[in-house]
């Protein structure tokens, strides 16, 4: 595996890549997510306090939903040279991937998966998340995995190579 010699970039804090948090509940019209003491929440949290959530609290896109909205990626992954034979199984361990992710953390999202010029691209809300695809695949498939960083802490840019025969 191919890395660059850099550490994995600290996380922004929420403050710094949202701005500061807001009073009362808020309700994602996307996704349904509640925002409440500085963080989104999955709904299921508040199960017992939606009907009054839902009459009281503000309406705005989750900051995931906004990116998905505006076609923004904070990780980009590459997947080249994949054999037709490995395709489904590489989705299916993508997509496997985004459910769990989305499961512990709601604004952390596979947002797109696309074929294009024989490569499989995908984009991600987080980063770490990026990093994460690209690490369960070269985990799962033999290949070459290549991470980077921005200098300026944009978005990672991973890629996976199948070897060629």
């Amino acid at each position: 595996m191919t890395q660059n010699s850099r550490k994995l970039p600290r996380e922004k804090f929420e403050e710094q890549e949202f701005g500061k948090g807001k009073k009362g509940y808020t309700l994602c019209t996307g996704c349904g997510a509640v925002y409440y003491e500085k963080s989104w929440h999955h709904k299921e949290k508040y199960a017992d306090k939606m009907e009054e959530i839902e009459k009281e609290a503000k309406k705005s896109i989750c900051p995931a939903c906004a990116r998905e909205k505006d076609n923004l990626c904070e990780g980009f992954v590459t997947l080249k040279n994949v054999p037709e034979d490995k395709k489904e199984e590489l989705l299916n361990l993508i997509k496997n991937a985004g459910e769990r992710a989305i499961r512990n953390d709601i604004l952390s999202r596979v947002t797109k998966i696309e074929e294009r010029d024989g490569n499989i691209e995908i984009c991600t809300t987080e980063n770490q998340l990026a990093v994460s695809l690209g690490k369960q695949i070269k985990s799962a498939f033999e290949g070459e995995l290549d991470i980077n960083f921005s200098a300026q802490g944009g978005p990672a840019r991973v890629v996976w190579a199948y070897p060629e025969k």
